[in-house]
């Protein structure tokens, strides 16, 4: 089923390591920014009306299976706007009786009265921002909030249940310098101890650009280094796999199917998806991407210059049709990262069914096979590729030996 993502994109601080879209300059723009939702709602109401034919129909009959209301920190939005924004999703889009509908927050930002409002809103699902549970790793990584005390911690997860809150993830990163393993697996217990049904952990990366970038360049920080992230990854399975969690993906561990989020599930298995606000980026679930523009003063002014229930939308979204060698990596990017990997029918039927798909489909099996004899994947059942543990460790490594050339593609044609 189909899924909708907002994209709130401002901050009180720049992170050293973010490399999202986002905007310091709330007080400026977030009136102007929400009218401009408002009105990209309108605009793209009938996107999931439109879909190809079967997805279309899916959401006639199903609506929605989940929002996300991202960022960014879309939890310092003032509360008369957040309250505008949710009124229009819920008007103009059809959302299920039983979607999923989460918001990302900072723990500074999640007082008693506003996780009661988030609640009368109709969210069913926080996903709060902690990424570090001492205070030294908070200043490697830029983080305005303080270290959160198990205590504090402890009465905002019980604040956030007496809301009517019973799915709450949280957030975390691992893999840099000030992190110790010892502080690692103690955060990990102190997280564990209250009543966390996900934890979505990653590794951190250094993006080119980033603020983290030039303070390591400059060696203002220490640099990151991949056997600590390997090492620290091995400890987040171990102590999650003791405390009864599934890992379902590779950064995602839930305490049971239940709890899985729903919104990446629906990336993974390649569902399509609407994405709102600047930066945004949506997917039809066949050939089309389309990518908001991401300067929140072009996003604004673009849509204040639509008229009501236009339907021209150029000016705001940037169209890509996907070649199939996009589509073809997309799927496995997507799929592989999912522990229950890919199915062989299912690439089968979308790649590798016409004629002229001999020499994609010969290449293709020849990387399974390397990659089974490094024991980085294997086929569970004779019917889905998976990783293996030591294949978790080089997923991107992994992705990447499957890129084919585009000479491999130039003459396929496929079902869709």
């Amino acid at each position: 089923m189909a899924s909708l993502y907002v994209h709130i994109p401002f901050c009180r601080k720049a992170c050293s390591y973010c490399d999202f879209y986002f905007s310091l300059n709330r007080d400026k723009y977030e009136n102007s920014f929400t009218q401009a939702l408002l009105q990209e709602i309108l605009l793209v109401k009938d996107f999931f009306k439109d879909l190809p034919h079967q997805e279309a129909k899916k959401y006639a009959e199903h609506g929605l299976r989940s929002v996300y209301v991202g960022g960014g920190t879309p939890s310092i939005l003032e509360s008369e706007n957040l309250k505008r924004i949710m009124a229009a999703l819920f008007r103009n889009f059809k959302i299920s009786a039983h979607a999923e509908i989460s918001l990302e927050v900072n723990p500074e930002d999640s007082t008693a009265e506003k996780l009661l409002l988030w609640r009368s809103l109709g969210f069913t699902r926080l996903s709060l921002g902690l990424q570090a549970f001492s205070e030294q790793a908070l200043v490697y990584l830029g983080r305005r909030h303080g270290y959160l005390k198990p205590m504090a911690l402890n009465s905002l997860l019980k604040n956030a249940q007496r809301a009517g809150f019973k799915n709450i993830s949280v957030d975390l990163m691992y893999g840099f310098a000030s992190l110790e393993d010892a502080k690692w697996v103690e955060s990990l217990k102190q997280v564990l101890a209250f009543n966390i049904n996900h934890v979505s952990a990653y590794a951190l990366s250094v993006e080119p650009g980033s603020l983290l970038a030039r303070q390591i360049a400059h060696g203002r920080r220490a640099a990151v280094d991949e056997a600590h992230a390997s090492r620290q990854f091995l400890l987040l399975r171990k102590v999650l796999k003791q405390q009864g969690f599934l890992q379902y993906e590779i950064s995602n561990f839930s305490r049971n199917i239940n709890s899985f989020s729903r919104h990446n599930m629906s990336y993974w298995q390649g569902r399509p998806y609407l994405g709102l606000g600047p930066a945004a980026h949506s997917y039809d679930g066949a050939k089309k991407r389309f990518i908001n523009v991401s300067n929140i003063h072009n996003y604004a002014r673009v849509l204040s210059n639509q008229k009501k229930h236009s339907t021209e939308i150029k000016a705001l979204k940037q169209v890509e049709i996907l070649s199939t060698q996009e589509r073809f990596h997309d799927f496995l990017i997507t799929r592989l990262r999912n522990l229950n990997g890919i199915s062989l029918t299912e690439i089968e039927e979308l790649f590798f069914e016409n004629s002229g798909t001999k020499k994609l489909r010969k290449t293709f099996f020849k990387q399974v096979t390397l990659l089974e004899k490094e024991k980085l994947l294997y086929v569970y059942r004779g019917r889905r590729l998976r990783l293996t543990e030591k294949g978790l460790l080089f997923s991107d490594y992994i992705i990447r030996s499957f890129f084919i050339e585009k000479q491999d593609l130039v003459q396929q044609k496929t079902k869709n």
